[in-house]
């Protein structure tokens, strides 16, 4: 169930000396610098928050999510924080998993040293710990390995059947959101609208890509496999870009390529090989990482509610993910959902979890938390 929050209660965290409120939906809210940074966005809803966006803005990730985790336990209601966690760094331009890189240097994930993990975090670690204390050399060979058996999995005729399918799923699905959400202002209501446009012809021009693949799938196999070798070859003598010793495991050589990273050199061969590189590790699964996380909250001696009802907005019916990383696959939440706009999809009722997170994967995309 949605939940209506009291303005002046958000206020009480964020000051409006500091901070700018603005009203999205019934239960959404964009927390803003005056220089008009965005901050967060914050979805409530009767036992939780969600956390649909956090960008830095003048303040450290860090100290953003504290104050959402005091406002928390202000609310009696609210027993845990949900996000998606797809920070990363822009280094030069170059997008860093940041997720990918601490669990290989410290074995868990940023958001995870702040309290935010997953239903299996226990097993995360244990996998995870055995990965980091490889060979960094097997490593890099067993992810290689493992990339050509995702590529070989994703370019069969039935594969390219199944994303068509499911980008005419999700079309149904942001088409029913956005025709439930109302928003109240009318500015917002424009964007909103141009939104849902973009989405639905993003989807209409792979459906369109896929179908002309089918039909000359024989030749685009053949030339995709033979882009696929040489760019395997080319990441293979890349890796030397970033010395190591054969008897390295892939903690201590990732402990290296962090502190370069810090360094804030700009080497660009280097920034373009990690990005793919981090990337390639995630698209594998090799590390294990449920990247949809809560916090449990606390309560203390504050109680206050704020809150002014709670409302249930319509339901729809789900989706299957379709491609990317972890951060874009999937779809989340029809009950309590909130429209097509947003950046992970909100959730209602345990059982309709998996509803929304693909129609609001626009914004999420734009989701940065760094330390």
């Amino acid at each position: 169930m949605t939940m209506e929050i009291d303005k002046t209660l958000l206020e009480r965290v964020f000051p409006p000396e500091e901070y700018i409120i603005e009203v999205w939906t019934h239960n959404e809210y964009t927390i803003k610098t005056h220089n008009k940074q965005e901050c967060l966005t914050l979805s409530f809803f009767t036992d939780h928050i969600y956390i649909d966006l956090l960008k830095k803005c003048g303040k450290s990730g860090t100290d953003s999510l504290d104050k959402v985790y005091k406002l928390a336990q202000m609310i009696s209601t609210v027993k845990y924080i949900e996000l998606e966690d797809v920070a990363e760094l822009d280094e030069c331009g170059y997008k860093i998993n940041l997720a990918i890189i601490k669990i290989l240097t410290k074995g868990k994930s940023w958001y995870n040293s702040l309290g935010y993990v997953s239903d299996n975090y226990e097993m995360e670690k244990t996998k995870n710990k055995e990965i980091i204390e490889m060979k960094y050399e097997d490593f890099v060979d067993r992810v290689y390995e493992l990339d050509l058996e995702k590529f070989q999995q994703t370019n069969t005729r039935e594969a390219y059947i199944v994303k068509i399918q499911s980008y005419i799923k999700q079309i149904t699905i942001i088409t029913q959101l956005f025709k439930n959400q109302k928003v109240m202002d009318i500015d917002k209501e424009a964007d909103r609208y141009k939104a849902f446009q973009r989405k639905i012809l993003e989807r209409q021009q792979h459906i369109a890509e896929y179908r002309e693949i089918i039909e000359n799938y024989e030749e685009h196999i053949k030339e995709k496999i033979a882009k696929f070798i040489l760019e395997q070859e080319e990441y293979e003598r890349k890796r030397l870009l970033f010395p190591y010793t054969t008897d390295e495991t892939v903690k201590a050589v990732f402990t290296r390529i962090l502190k370069y990273i810090q360094s804030k050199e700009c080497d660009r061969d280097k920034l373009e090989w990690l990005q793919k590189f981090l990337d390639t590790i995630n698209k594998t699964g090799i590390l294990q990482y449920d990247n949809t996380l809560k916090k449990t909250v606390s309560k203390g001696s504050t109680g206050s509610t704020g809150s002014t009802g709670s409302t249930g907005s319509t339901g729809s019916t789900g989706s299957t993910g379709s491609t990317g990383s972890k951060g874009s696959t999937g779809s989340k939440g029809s009950t309590g959902s909130k429209g097509s706009t947003g950046s992970t999809g909100s959730k209602g009722s345990k059982g309709s979890k998996k509803k929304t997170k693909k129609a609001k994967k626009s914004r999420r995309k734009n989701k940065v938390a760094t330390p």
